[in-house]
């Protein structure tokens, strides 16, 4: 989707005012990244410690921990190993195979938003699931009700590991179920049929497939200079992810600032820490502009509103924190019918997970997912070469013959 001129314009105004924060934020990070640096240096000393303690609870960390253990014992109630949590902060150590297992599975939960009128498509955004029936994108992706009465959230249009597009399935947005919108705060929650549409190729299947990711208004889930992940359909594309060097360079009131290689079409989508946390949702950027104010293309020129929003320079980009959009959500609350105080309460307070683990997706049950149907075309025995030098064929030839109705000769008029 194209991101309003408005929307912009707030984004600029609040990168410029926080000018002075921010580059001393970035000569810390340039610190850190020196071999005497550390990334446990850029942040607040209590935004370390709350950032330490919820790193430590995850479970792939816990193991880590523990396997640090067995080869350096540690005293009681301390790591021994004190480079480790920084690495795992800093990203340098990705946890092995966990990372990309557990980002699999994040990635199953975001999806491509069709933006439909009643007869055609208008355009593209993201969206993820942030309960087993609501998504969440932003309102300049869908404004009201009625724009989301007509559109859809499409997951798996992404290619396979055969390169083959994958099965994709739709499901059908339900704004008379749940709606809540804020464009200050660039939001949209929004219900989500429970099954698929039919497509007459593929059996609807159920939204719970896909599961959903749990959200927190805690803190600690992210430092500054600490790296963001994002997965998203940018400009409307086979899914992507934008993976490591994204670093967060502001937090603030109700926004996070960041570099990352994002497009003005991946609006919608979810930011996440190295432990697959939701942090955010993506909804701006921050162009490059001269000194007339001029926004600039990716070669320099003065870009103009006939040019694509790809072509435009990009510097950084800004994304609302899920501690506020949670807040504003729980907000809500008032004058809400029984069951859409039931599908928020599971967004604000998401249902337990088995065996009590607290991972940041639910995925209640795997699917099978088949690349598309490809039509072919029977084959036919190779052209035989006879000794004249002729080329024989088979060609399969199907004709139809009509009879007319047959006459008598003798008769005569």
């Amino acid at each position: 989707m194209k991101i309003p001129e408005d929307v912009i314009t707030a984004t600029q105004a609040r990168f410029q005012a926080r000018q002075g924060p921010r580059a001393d934020t970035e000569e810390k990070i340039a610190e850190a990244q020196t071999p005497q640096g550390s990334i446990l240096n850029v942040d607040a000393p209590e935004r370390v410690a709350l950032r330490t303690r919820r790193v430590l609870r995850q479970p792939v960390v816990m193991d880590a921990l523990r396997a640090t253990a067995e080869t350096s014992p540690a005293t009681e109630g301390q790591v021994r190993d004190d480079h480790l949590l920084e690495r795992i902060i800093g990203g340098s150590n990705l946890l092995g195979i966990a990372f990309l297992e557990l980002g699999t599975a994040v990635s199953r939960s975001v999806g491509r938003v069709h933006v439909r009128d009643r007869f055609q498509i208008r355009g593209f955004g993201t969206g993820f699931m942030i309960s087993p029936r609501l998504a969440l994108t932003n309102n300049h992706v869908l404004p009201d009700a009625q724009s989301a009465r007509f559109s859809r959230l499409e997951f798996n249009f992404q290619n396979g590991l055969s390169g083959l597009p994958l099965t994709t399935s739709q499901f059908d947005l339900e704004p008379d179920t749940f709606f809540r919108t804020d464009a200050d705060l660039d939001v949209t929650i929004v219900a989500v049929a429970a099954q698929s549409r039919p497509d007459g190729t593929a059996p609807s299947v159920p939204l719970a497939t896909f599961g959903f990711n749990r959200t927190s208004k805690d803190q600690g889930k992210i430092l500054l200079g600490e790296s963001i992940n994002i997965i998203q359909h940018p400009e409307g594309q086979e899914k992507q992810l934008a993976l490591q060097q994204n670093e967060l360079i502001d937090r603030f009131d109700q926004f996070l600032h960041y570099h990352t290689d994002t497009s003005p079409g991946s609006s919608g989508s979810p930011l996440y820490n190295n432990q697959w946390e939701i942090l955010g949702l993506h909804h701006s950027g921050v162009p490059a502009r001269n000194e007339a104010g001029d926004i600039l293309t990716v070669d320099g020129t003065v870009w103009d509103k006939t040019q694509n929003e790809l072509k435009i320079q990009w510097i950084a980009n800004e994304g609302i924190r899920i501690s506020s959009i949670l807040a504003w959500l729980g907000k809500s609350a008032d004058g809400l019918k029984a069951e859409e105080r039931t599908l928020l309460e599971e967004a604000l307070s998401p249902p337990s997970p088995a065996g009590g683990a607290q991972h940041p997706v639910e995925v209640h049950q795997a699917v099978e997912v088949k690349p598309a149907p490809v039509r072919t075309l029977p084959v036919q025995p190779p052209p035989a070469l006879r000794a004249d030098g002729a080329v024989s064929l088979t060609v399969p030839v199907h004709i139809t013959i009509r009879l007319g109705e047959i006459q008598d000769s003798t008769n005569t008029k």
